[in-house]
């Protein structure tokens, strides 16, 4: 009768142990397939909720760790990513995308001989890895050391033709002696990615240092063509022509912004920035002017137009925008900017009392508004 006791109690022991092994393996699979989703969709925050989840079950899941790793690269959290990736390999040795990436951070801390630990694992599980011959080629180059590294970059490309960093690696081998040779490399890859912007840029790149101009602002177009949304792009743009004084070319591609993107404040902002600085204030006050009427709703446009006024020496058109602001809205935000603002044209006018006025009003809204206590100190 005892030993079918103890039987039946080491029996239900081992049923219960299997099922809660197995719920927290099943636990563990959908914590991380959430994760996975998560993150491919850049929902960061609730990736690393998951994947937290996955790691308080199973702190030694290489998967997980290495999830982890990427979601801290994403918050350039770079101690805690090289932590997390050193556990995913540890835990798996054979784990090729961990070692690349803990090896690109070692290339980043100029480590090469731990890189070179890190490629030859990497090499001996896969010879064709291209990211692994890629970090081997641009320690090669970085040892002075260019047709090893010519090398490594081709056998990247052979084993995946357009290969963003092979082309990278290539192009700036080749770019200080044959600028020619290293853009056609790129071109060979565009060819490939016609819409790739990272092979742009690099093309950009190595045309400004050859001063072509021209050919810079064809390939700018051609970004701007196929990422009209990117304004980054266009903002580049700008910036190019006005370093080599076309300004008209500038602000021409600025209007055109403005006229595509009517709801976009921050560009409207830039363009009357851009006038103030290359043209005058008073164009770009009649801009602006012209934008609040379009959209006197859009409060931030108000806030910059008496800015400008106050620039422009016309206080009594500042202080009148402004307390429209202020009684719009008493206690909204944009209230206290227009406040802080009035107070401090009436601090510089010498209207102290004013101004003590308007500060006394911040402070019993909003006891402890920094600008409105920089401005009473």
């Amino acid at each position: 009768m005892i030993k079918r006791l103890v039987f039946r109690s080491v029996l239900v022991a081992c049923l219960v142990g299997l099922v809660a092994c197995s719920g927290g393996e099943g636990r563990q699979a959908d914590y991380f397939a959430r994760a996975q989703q998560f993150f491919d969709e850049a929902n960061y925050p609730k990736a690393q909720i998951e994947v937290k989840n996955v790691l308080q079950i199973n702190p030694e899941h290489a998967e997980g760790r290495y999830l982890l790793a990427l979601l801290f690269e994403q918050e350039q959290n770079w101690t805690d990513m090289f932590a997390n990736l050193k556990m995913a390999i540890d835990l798996a040795p054979d784990h090729q995308k961990a070692r690349i990436k803990y090896a690109q951070l070692l290339f980043m801390d100029n480590r090469y001989e731990e890189v070179l630990e890190q490629v030859d694992a990497v090499l001996l599980l896969a010879e064709n890895n291209p990211a692994a011959h890629i970090l081997l080629g641009s320690v090669l180059f970085r040892q002075d050391k260019p047709l090893e590294a010519i090398r490594q970059a081709e056998l990247a490309l052979a084993e995946e033709p357009g290969n963003v960093n092979a082309i990278a690696l290539l192009s700036a081998i080749y770019g200080e002696e044959n600028p020619d040779r290293a853009l056609a490399v790129i071109g060979e890859g565009i060819s490939l990615q016609t819409k790739n912007s990272t092979l742009k840029l690099l093309k950009i790149g190595l045309l400004e240092k050859e001063n072509r101009v021209e050919e810079v602002v064809n390939v700018y177009k051609q970004l701007l063509a196929d990422y009209p949304e990117n304004l980054s792009f266009h903002y580049r743009l700008v910036r190019y022509y006005q370093q080599h004084g076309n300004v008209d070319a500038a602000e021409s591609l600025l209007r055109d912004i403005v006229n595509t993107k009517p709801d976009n404040i921050l560009v409207k902002l830039w363009l009357t920035q851009f006038l103030a600085n290359n043209h005058s204030r008073a164009m770009a006050k009649t801009t602006l002017e012209q934008f609040v009427a379009t959209q006197p709703e859009i409060v931030e446009l108000r806030l910059a137009l008496g800015q400008l006024y106050v620039a422009s020496d016309d206080r009594d058109k500042a202080i009148e925008l402004y307390r429209g602001v202020i009684t719009e809205d008493d206690e909204s935000a944009d209230s206290l900017q227009a406040r802080n603002k009035l107070a401090l044209l009436y601090l510089t006018g010498d209207q102290r009392e004013q101004a003590d006025a308007l500060l006394a009003e911040i402070f019993t809204i909003e006891p402890e508004n920094v600008e409105a206590l920089i401005t009473n100190a």
